[in-house]
């Protein structure tokens, strides 16, 4: 008998020169196939019958019965889906039909004498687990398939007069696995070339780890790591002062409980040097054990330009605050000086100038020592602000201030320079009218300040009312041509982007509006 047949495995030559044709119903074969129900005494009747029947339709599997010569005699509807074809189609002799194309689990064509029927009827035995592809010629899906063929015999005879072919569909398995090695060999990539130690855990112990690791630690080879526990290579305690087998401990219970942790954590290595890293843990499971990986990142160097970052932080601050110190204490000397020059001046008209520009450098070295006392250098509180400069210019008026009642209705604004200065020059300008001319003579009065947000909080609110003898009927205050007047406005529209408007009934109420957006960051200004 040649080589190759009954069974044997062709070679690759004899594959590859087999024919690509669909393979059809035995052509031998010109009579009627009738299906096994009907297929006389090997077929079972009755109420078995019929139990066999509902069995044979409703299994997954497919079932394929051949003939001695290997044609077709019944299939289940498993069958025809796997092999893509119709009843009538498997069943008719007939050449034309579409048919399909089995190959190897190689790809390569599957000779006709070493298909697993025609094995099992040539050989008399099971032919068993034979893996092949199903190519199904009318759509060209492929189908894996696991083929088995067991033989049947009548009565005592030795040769099969039938041979049951029962095909298992794996190509969703087949998939799963070929995805689930691809998987797998992504990660070992990834695992073996990251730049960050990765390690596998089992039960609080190293059970893997990449290259990194092995660097990270200062060990000579993953021997130093596996089966050591991860407070093994920390100091005894960490930086927060916890044990760290303690603290180790319950991180690692919690990500096996399926909560991921992210934590800051001082390693030491092996030659007893401390690292200072950043720690991933996750729970997974694998071969139906609960691992938990951990990924390790050395921060040393970041770790030391943010304390470099903090450091440089800290002395701008210093800078800056001394800045603040010097502009305010420049401030008072300019300000001291000016008032020794009114004081020798005895043109009241050239003093009063003299005091007024005092005033002003006074208000702006208030905010220069607001900011130096502030925790935060860039914002000063409006309200604190506004409080201090009218006590503070109180006391350079002390004649007509003692006259005069000034109430407050002061919220809490943090502001930059940019605002409190311009306010305070505001502010400057409208106590000193009303010092002067508001109350003539001894008459008593009062001063309101109200500052708040408006009700959206887009607005920043600026009222200051006196009740004093105000303006004659009909008098527009911004008309006026005064410096002091176009000072305000100018400081209003151009440095506050708002806007100012001055009412008349009982005293003078001065109005001011300008939008907190322009200099606030907080959420919804």
């Amino acid at each position: 008998m040649k080589k190759g047949n009954r069974g044997g495995a062709p070679s690759l030559k004899e594959r590859k020169s087999a024919s690509l044709k669909p393979l059809r119903a035995d052509r031998r074969s010109e009579r009627k196939t009738v299906p096994l129900r009907n297929a006389g005494a090997s077929a079972p009747d009755g109420e078995c019958g019929k139990k066999f029947s509902v069995l044979f339709k409703s299994l997954t599997q497919g079932v394929v019965y051949r003939d001695a010569r290997d044609a077709v005699i019944d299939a289940n509807p498993a069958a025809l889906k796997m092999l893509g074809c119709a009843r009538k189609e498997l069943l008719s002799p007939d050449p034309s039909r579409p048919g399909w194309i089995l190959t190897g689990e190689d790809g390569l064509p599957l000779r006709p004498a070493d298909h697993p029927s025609k094995v099992a009827l040539r050989t008399g035995r099971p032919v068993r687990g034979v893996r092949v592809r199903v190519i199904q010629s009318r759509s060209g899906n492929v189908r894996r398939l696991i083929v088995d063929a067991v033989p049947e015999f009548r009565g005592g005879g030795k040769t099969p007069f039938r041979v049951l072919v029962i095909l298992q569909d794996v190509t969703e398995r087949k998939r799963l696995e070929i995805k689930l090695r691809e998987d797998e060999e992504k990660y070992r990539t990834l695992f073996g070339t990251s730049d960050e130690a990765i390690l596998l855990m089992i039960d609080e112990m190293f059970i893997d780890c990449n290259d990194r690791s092995v660097r990270l630690y200062g060990c000579s080879s993953k021997e130093d790591l596996i089966g050591h526990s991860p407070w093994e290579f920390s100091p005894p305690a960490q930086p927060d002062g916890r044990d760290s087998r303690e603290k180790a401990r319950a991180y690692i219970a919690a990500a096996v409980a399926g909560a991921p942790q992210r934590f800051y954590w001082r390693h030491r290595r092996k030659d007893g040097g401390l690292i200072e890293t950043e720690v991933c843990l996750n729970g997974l499971v694998l071969n139906n054990r609960i691992h938990v990986q951990a990924i390790v990142q050395d921060i040393g160097e970041r770790k030391r330009a943010e304390e470099e970052i903090q450091r440089s932080l800290r002395e701008k601050e210093t800078l800056l605050r001394e800045i603040y110190h010097r502009t305010k204490n420049n401030m008072n000397v300019i300000g001291a000086m000016l008032s020794l020059k009114s004081r020798a001046i005895d043109d009241e008209r050239i003093a009063a100038v003299f005091r007024d520009i005092e005033d002003k450098i006074r208000a702006m070295a208030l905010v220069h020592r607001k900011l130096y006392e502030s925790k935060d250098l860039h914002r000063i509180d409006l309200k604190d602000y506004v409080s201090d400069l009218a006590a503070q210019l109180a006391e350079s008026h002390p004649e007509a201030a003692a006259a005069v009642e000034v109430k407050l209705d002061l919220e809490e604004l943090p502001v930059p320079i940019d605002v409190a200065i311009p306010c305070g020059m505001i502010l400057n300008e409208l106590f000193s009218n009303v010092y002067k001319h508001a109350f003539p003579g001894s008459g008593r009065g009062e001063i309101r300040i109200r500052l708040a947000r408006s009700t959206d909080g887009k607005t920043i609110e600026l009222d200051f009312a006196d009740n004093g003898r105000g303006v004659p009927p009909g008098f527009d205050l911004l008309a006026q041509a005064t410096l002091g007047l176009q000072t305000l406005v100018m400081l209003v529209e151009h440095q506050l982007r708002g806007a100012v408007r001055f009412e008349t009934e009982k005293g003078v109420t001065c109005l001011i509006r300008f939008p907190s957006k322009a200099f606030f960051a907080e959420e919804g200004a």
